[in-house]
């Protein structure tokens, strides 16, 4: 019998891992907040390093909310497709986005 580890779903809708890899493009970034700004603003480092602006507070998860919402407009994707992988309570973070 296959190897179930590398695919998702019911064996009546399987779909290869390596396929749903191949969809998704995840892409890495690093962010430096700066929460209770004037202004909203996403300012490009180089191409993994960014520090994004924002004007809510570092408070209940309101600033990171806010933040991946912002980059979901710059990188012109869902808000869905941002995950915040690590930082949830430093001013650095790293974001993973999905192009799907």
């Amino acid at each position: 019998m296959e190897d179930m580890a590398f695919y998702f779903g019911t064996p009546e809708t399987i779909t290869p891992y390596l396929e749903v890899s191949r969809i998704n493009k995840i892409m890495k970034i690093f962010v430096k907040a700066k929460p209770l700004a004037k202004e909203s603003k996403v300012e490009k480092i180089d191409d993994t390093h960014f520090v994004v602006s924002v004007k809510e507070p570092p408070r209940q998860g309101k600033a990171n909310i806010a933040i991946a919402r912002l980059l979901a407009a710059h990188f012109d994707v869902a808000p869905s497709c941002v995950r915040l992988v690590s930082g949830f309570a430093y001013k650095e973070k790293t974001f993973e986005i999905f192009n799907s």
